[in-house]
């Protein structure tokens, strides 16, 4: 088996773009100052053990992804903070393989350290949960495994867990994510730019920095770039914004469960969160063992990022308005869309965008599904149109963002595995 690391590659023939980590040894020196020293005496019964064990050993990858989708829905993140965290999250998870698999240790080393790079990486990004309550989940599952860290190759698996998840902190640290907007900075008003949208009227785009964040795949944010908009003022602007009214007026049952359905606005799993249980039932449905399922995870995930960052490197370039403007402007003041208008620029769609790399992955990886996935991302594009929030080419080209990102994302990693078998 010929397995590559995603946290710390860099640019080669398959152009990925890679960590901010030079190589394994910074990450290995800060986890070998890590604290945490597990040795269980196990206490509880082996049954207590085996009901543990059934729902964290089989696929870790899963259990963490869970615990991380209910963070994204308690602490309100937004798509690209939870596409982010899951991002990273899933990476140190695939590294914790990595590690293992170039070790030839078999599946329980790699369920001990994802455990342990899983709750290092969680404590990081959630750091409003009780101090130690990811470490603490982690030391349960542990123990379910009757773990013996004194003893080799345990000890060596906990090292393992503790590089990737200290390896994707820091690379976390140096992402540009967390820098500060010190002036924020917009176009001069004129037609057709964004201005701030009822109710909500945000003076500032939210995440005006992400075109910046370090991608994973993508050389850039911008690598990949949708043509220009529709020309402000043009017959097919007007006749789209047009259709945003009359959809509205007309909006049927079906209509709006599928707007409502697809909304996920800040406060739910948001897009990324919930293509991540989407491939979970897949996942389960076909069967995917520790490794497939750790695999098809993290690609998804780090496609997903890089198609949400694509999405605001349009938006800042561009900076159109949203629909309810124009149509408060050209036809109804009155007018209401179904959905509440977010507050940044519309072209093009983040829903589309992120929807678009999810299925392109998991078709790609599960040709059987292909098909349907492929039907869920163009619903889910076209649900932006039903809600009132998006024009039709904005949701059309973000779809068409997606997938291509998707596809460059397979590209490149399918190629980083022929260079790693030479």
């Amino acid at each position: 088996m010929t397995v590559s690391m995603l946290l710390f590659m860099y640019g080669d023939s398959a152009a990925a773009q890679s960590a901010a980590l030079l190589d394994l040894s910074r990450a290995a020196e800060v986890a070998a100052s890590d604290e945490l020293r597990i040795q269980i005496a196990v206490s509880s019964s082996p049954q207590a053990r085996e009901k543990f064990a059934a729902r964290w050993d089989a696929h870790p990858s899963l259990a963490w992804n869970e615990l991380a989708l209910n963070g994204i829905e308690k602490y309100r993140l937004n798509p690209l903070r939870a596409a982010r965290l899951l991002a990273h999250l899933h990476a140190a998870l695939h590294d914790a393989w990595v590690q293992c698999a170039q070790a030839q240790a078999g599946p329980r080393c790699v369920r001990i350290a994802q455990h342990v790079a899983g709750g290092r990486v969680m404590e990081h990004f959630l750091p409003e949960e009780a101090p130690g309550r990811f470490m603490g989940l982690a030391t349960s599952a542990l123990a379910s495994m009757e773990l013996r860290a004194a003893e080799s190759p345990d000890r060596e698996a906990l090292v393992h867990g503790k590089t990737a998840g200290w390896g994707a902190v820091l690379r976390a640290w140096a992402d540009g994510a967390d820098r500060p907007l010190v002036a924020p900075q917009r176009p001069p008003p004129q037609p057709g730019t964004w201005r701030p949208t009822p109710p909500l009227f945000a003076l500032n785009p939210v995440e005006q920095g992400a075109p910046r964040w370090r991608t994973w795949l993508l050389r850039s944010g911008d690598e990949v770039m949708p043509p220009a908009p529709l020309a402000y003022g043009s017959p097919q602007y007007v006749a789209e914004v047009r259709e945003v009214l009359d959809v509205g007026r007309n909006l049927s049952e079906a209509r709006k469960r599928i707007a409502e359905d697809w909304n996920l606005d800040v406060g739910t799993a948001t897009p990324p969160g919930v293509w991540n249980r989407h491939a979970m039932q897949f996942i389960r449905e076909h069967k995917l063992g520790l490794e497939s399922a750790t695999k098809l995870l993290t690609e998804m995930n780090l496609a997903m990022f890089d198609a949400m960052v694509a999405c605001w490197a349009a938006k800042m370039k561009w900076w159109t308005e949203r629909p309810i403007t124009e149509v408060h402007e050209r036809f109804d003041r009155s007018f209401v869309p179904h959905l509440t208008t977010p507050s940044f620029p519309g072209y093009v769609s983040g829903h589309a965008s992120a929807s678009g790399a999810a299925a392109y992955v998991l078709g790609a990886r599960i040709p059987a599904i292909k098909e349907a996935v492929l039907a869920m991302a163009a619903e889910a594009a076209m649900s932006r149109l039903y809600g009132g929030i998006h024009l039709r080419s904005d949701n059309e080209e973000g779809l068409k963002l997606g997938l291509e990102v998707g596809r460059r994302a397979i590209e490149r990693l399918d190629a980083k595995d022929q260079l790693t078998k030479r």
